[in-house]
């Protein structure tokens, strides 16, 4: 990815309550571009991401809707090659009705499957299937577990160990775990406070502007996995990148396995590899193993 610093905007996926309490979703069409997406826009200077996804929603569809739970954030490059992040939120549309305008010229409220194939990319779609489940299931969520990329040889570092950095090669896996997770919706980035562990997520954290969480419970050495899952019901209903250990992940999913909880993929954790844990009450009831990019 780039390094030029990313434009900021913010959006929202919004939707209303028919009259049987089924929600419907708002879908945008842009004759600019004539694609289908969802409503979303720059932030004006001074502005907070919260302004502007309710002032954007409001400009590009008429409607005054008030926010909800935070879906993310995505970073993605532009058709003008442009990296540009954006923060979403659930909104619920309260008042307000669509007239054409110079963003805008056609609307549609639909039920999901319907405006989900509506939607013409699939980073738009990824940010609609999260902010559909939250809807859903508020307390539901997501945690990418992350095992830090390759570090530096221990026997010719000479610092101490917890200050040991990436390698050349894991530089490489960071950035390749940054373009994997950047169009995955984010709202929390976890460390642990290693720099092996900082570094592997530090490229994602300036590209999508969420501060790195240092955190005990992703620090190796831990007696048992309690902190950990302690710290999982902690983020109920939030989507979260975690930057650990391979003795932390090893242990998180020997205890999902003894536990009964599905698993998906090899018992494995590579460096630079990811566990897509699924969360529900502050409990993980699946697990999916994707393997390093580099």
């Amino acid at each position: 990815m780039t390094a030029r610093q990313p434009i900021a905007a913010a959006g929202g996926i919004v939707f209303r309550r028919r009259k049987d309490r089924a929600p419907e979703y708002l879908v945008i069409h842009r004759p600019r571009y004539d694609d289908w997406s969802l409503p979303k826009g720059k932030l004006d200077a001074g502005e907070s991401y919260e302004q502007c996804a309710l002032r954007e929603v409001e400009e590009e569809t008429g409607r005054v809707a008030k926010l909800k739970e935070q879906i993310g954030t995505v970073a993605y490059e532009t058709s003008a090659g442009n990296m540009k992040r954006v923060r979403y939120w659930v909104m619920e549309a309260i008042s307000g009705s669509f007239e054409p305008n110079g963003e805008v010229d056609e609307v549609a409220w639909l039920r999901p499957r319907k405006a989900r194939s509506r939607l013409s990319y699939p980073r738009d779609r990824a940010v609609f299937d999260r902010g559909v489940q939250l809807v859903k299931r508020p307390n539901s969520g997501r945690i990418y577990l992350v095992r830090h990329a390759r570090a530096g040889d221990a026997r010719q570092w000479k610092g101490p160990d917890r200050k040991r950095p990436l390698s050349k090669r894991g530089r490489l896996q960071a950035a390749a775990l940054t373009d994997a997770l950047a169009s995955m919706p984010l709202t929390r980035l976890l460390s642990s406070k290693t720099t092996r562990c900082i570094e592997t997520i530090a490229p994602l954290s300036e590209l999508i502007d969420l501060e790195i969480e240092r955190h005990p419970a992703l620090v190796e050495g831990n007696a048992t996995t309690k902190p950990f899952f302690g710290l999982v019901s902690a983020l109920r209903g939030t989507t979260a990148a975690m930057s650990t250990h391979r003795e932390v992940v090893e242990e998180v999913i020997g205890r999902l396995v003894r536990k009964g909880v599905p698993i998906d993929g090899p018992l494995k954790w590579r460096m630079g590899s990811i566990w897509v844990l699924e969360t529900r009450k502050g409990k993980v009831t699946k697990a999916r193993y994707l393997p390093p990019a580099q």
